[in-house]
């Protein structure tokens, strides 16, 4: 076989494994296989069965059929492993396989031998450190471990763990890393729209949940805390696909907000990439009290629209805003602080110059491998 001449990039067969097709999974999916095709790729994507009918499906990769082949997986995640990795690259001859949910993926590899082939693999780490459960010392303990089992998955020649770090983030990782991505659709013309069609009234400082509202998004806390401030300047937009507890959870809150003259608006589905943006880039503030920490792709589409962000909770998102301070403030999860911050969103109504980081920082390090097994 003709080696190919230094620095000429050939076409390979990709295939990108994703069993969970929920929340932003998809999104992930979609920026893999515009940029592999962009390069001249052949593309497999293998998904859960079901797939290809959710809401997720039709918003994210509907629009690109044609474009890649798309093949039932009819695995759970935790049922994928090495082995079976080796057998998906075996059947499709592939160059590279890429798992954008990799976070059990990675544990099996710590514990299994080496990636053998063929070709190569690029794993995902979407939470790479532990959720605080409130056992001093007991979240050191597990991060130590997961460092030490991403390292130990990281030992294959020609596979590798990549972990996900938020949009804006610039250090120094001895694995490698990719950044969230960030997309940004929105126009004038689509921000006006959505002002016009969700009745966002110019007079009021409009404060927003946006994305899956979920309890990890504490939509009652938020509620409760908006309400305590002046109704009359306050509109506050729920948008996106609701967990019903979450919700009915706040609804007394928000029943309190609008017989004070507040302006509650709740958009209880999912919302195009389009509408999201477009949304982010409308209201005033986006709130993001997160009792769960981790990378959030909302932080960087409000960054890339110049919208404040008030944020809670995630030591992620806390080390986000002290890295660019400019872009809105963190508070703990307590009522006291949050409201005083919701205050100050009130009296500081400026916006930022948007910061858009982009998609190369995310789809580079998992597709820019191309060492092949001799």
């Amino acid at each position: 076989m003709t080696e190919p001449a230094a620095g000429v990039v050939v076409p390979r067969r990709v295939a990108i494994v994703e069993p969970n097709f929920t929340g932003h999974r998809l999104y992930y999916v979609r920026l893999l296989v515009e940029e592999s095709t962009r390069r001249g790729d052949e593309v497999f994507v293998l998904l859960a069965d079901g797939a290809s009918s959710s809401d997720e499906f039709k918003h994210q990769l509907a629009d690109l059929q044609g474009k890649f082949t798309l093949v039932s997986l009819r695995e759970r995640t935790q049922n994928l492993d090495v082995g079976r990795l080796g057998s998906i690259a075996a059947d499709f001859k592939t160059d590279l396989i890429v798992v954008p949910d990799g976070d059990r993926v990675a544990r099996a590899m710590a514990f299994s031998s080496k990636w053998k082939g063929p070709g190569n693999l690029s794993v995902l780490v979407l939470r790479e450190k532990a959720q605080s459960d409130g056992f001093l010392g007991r979240a050191y303990l597990v991060n130590a471990l997961k460092y030490l089992i991403h390292r130990w998955a990281d030992r294959g020649r020609n596979a590798k763990i990549v972990l996900l770090k938020t949009a804006l983030w610039t250090g120094k990782s001895t694995l490698t890393t990719a950044n969230d991505p960030v997309t940004m659709s929105a126009t004038k013309t689509s921000i006006r729209q959505v002002r016009e069609e969700i009745g966002l009234d110019s007079s009021r400082h409009w404060f927003s949940v946006l994305g899956f509202v979920d309890e990890r998004k504490n939509l009652p806390l938020v509620a409760r805390t908006l309400a305590q401030l002046d109704a009359q300047r306050i509109g506050f937009l729920v948008a996106g696909q609701c967990a019903p507890t979450a919700l009915n959870s706040a609804l007394p809150f928000i029943d309190l907000m609008r017989s004070n003259g507040g302006s509650v608006i709740v958009i209880d589905r999912m919302l195009s990439d389009l509408e999201l943006d477009s949304v982010v880039s409308a209201v005033d503030t986006v709130i993001m009290a997160h009792s769960n920490d981790g990378s959030s792709g909302l932080f960087g589409k409000a960054a890339a629209a110049g919208t404040r962000i008030v944020a809670a909770g995630s030591k992620t998102l806390r080390n986000d805003i002290e890295d660019i301070p400019e872009l809105g403030e963190w508070t703990r999860l307590d009522g006291t602080e949050l409201a005083a911050a919701f205050a100050r969103s009130l009296v500081d109504g400026l916006r930022h110059p948007g910061r858009t980081p982009g998609t190369a920082a995310f789809t580079g390090p998992l597709l820019d491998n191309r060492e092949v097994l001799g």
